[in-house]
């Protein structure tokens, strides 16, 4: 079956925290093993953008997480870093709104990075988007975090 990321990911949340509640601990460590997979393998990371440093798992209605964006100067060194939470909700319109908090000034100072904002908007919008194989998701789970 296909399903957007972030269906995926807020059903296998929903799943996990059903299990704990139940203390179907077999369970519930498989779909964290699952919440882990789509993190580390459909959440973008890289050209600035670093993984994932936390996420909240205490609802499916709403998921945040932490990270953070290395900033290049105009020699493409490395010149600092903004701190953000991404902040993914449902909408009856577009099936998900994404919001991305941080200090992203407004004008002048030395980061002055509103487009930084939107540009992160579209980038966690569009991995959160995409379709994968729900099937194929379990068992690529089960062979990277599961030992028997």
């Amino acid at each position: 079956m296909k399903r957007k990321v972030y269906q995926e990911l807020a059903s296998r949340i929903l799943a996990q925290n059903n299990c704990t509640e139940n203390d179907n601990l077999e369970w519930e460590e498989r779909h964290g093993n699952v919440i882990t997979y789509i993190v580390e393998n459909y959440i973008p990371r890289g050209s600035g953008i670093s993984e994932i440093e936390e996420i909240d798992i205490t609802t499916h209605e709403k998921i945040t997480f932490k990270s953070s964006y290395h900033l290049m100067d105009q020699n493409g060194m490395y010149d600092g870093w903004v701190e953000y939470k991404v902040v993914v909700k449902p909408s009856l319109v577009f099936g998900i709104t994404v919001d991305v908090i941080g200090h992203f000034s407004q004008k002048g100072g030395k980061y002055s990075h509103l487009k930084l904002k939107n540009y992160l908007i579209e980038i966690y919008d569009s991995y959160l988007q995409k379709e994968i194989d729900t099937e194929e998701l379990a068992k690529k789970a089960k062979e990277e975090y599961e030992t028997e």
